[in-house]
């Protein structure tokens, strides 16, 4: 059974927003229809073609349809990043929803945890999450790294990000404003979560783990069938209750 993957659009703030849909090709339970929320940054490129292929499979083994937006600033949206807030992303998601809805269950990746709670009826389901804050300071890291590497005058992390949070900062090629960095910032705590997935690597509690690498490492996108078909089986595994 072949799925059909198209890119569609959803309205934010009056801008067509990209979103990726799967739909079976035969149907699917009208009860049962998944968003998945990506990781930020660079973390969302490198995990963005084993995303599809989880999609994809889904789609094709379990008959499952899902989305996955595009948030403001973010992969193929051209909405500026600097002028792009964290309120935006949740606004964008919730917006995304219910628009390709009714939204069932929601499937998030590392930082992009820090979103599901913003659908408060939505079943939540994460793979190796972490707060939006420990995201920030990877960023910083890298940055104080190339900084470091130019032979630039390095400035200590917390005086980067303090600075950050009230004029905006590149990290990492990343241009972010103030709201960007403050507001993770101020709440580095993570909701509960439905179920939660790790891998042999990570640290912290999960109801389950799956081998595989974390792509989100690596230097260049990359892609893991095996590990696509195994996120996909325990997220179908999990929405079939």
């Amino acid at each position: 059974m072949a799925a059909d993957p198209h890119i569609a659009s959803y309205d934010y703030q009056g801008r067509q927003e990209p979103c990726l849909a799967m739909q079976p090709a035969h149907g699917a339970d009208s009860a049962q229809k998944l968003c998945l929320i990506p990781p930020f940054f660079a973390e969302a490129n490198r995990m963005r073609r084993t995303l599809v292929s989880v999609m994809r499979h889904l789609a094709t083994s379990h008959g499952i349809a899902s989305i996955m937006p595009d948030l403001p600033g973010t992969l193929e949206s051209e909405a500026p990043l600097t002028e792009t807030t964290l309120t935006d992303w949740q606004q964008a998601l919730t917006a995304a929803c219910q628009q390709h809805g009714p939204i069932s269950h929601s499937a998030a990746f590392r930082a992009g945890a820090v979103l599901d709670s913003t659908l408060p009826h939505v079943t939540s389901w994460r793979l190796s999450p972490i707060p939006a804050a420990k995201q920030l300071r990877m960023l910083a890291r890298t940055e104080i790294a190339a900084l470091r590497e130019k032979g630039e005058a390095v400035p200590a992390l917390t005086e980067m990000l303090e600075t950050a949070r009230k004029d905006g900062v590149m990290l990492a090629g990343y241009a972010l404003s103030a709201d960007m960095v403050a507001a993770p910032m101020d709440h580095s705590d993570l909701a509960h979560a439905d179920r939660t997935i790790s891998l042999s690597e990570d640290d912290g509690d999960a109801d389950a783990v799956l081998q595989g690498p974390p792509l989100w490492l690596r230097a260049e996108p990359g892609d893991d069938p095996e590990l696509a078909v195994a996120i996909a089986d325990d997220i179908a595994r999990w929405m079939a209750g």
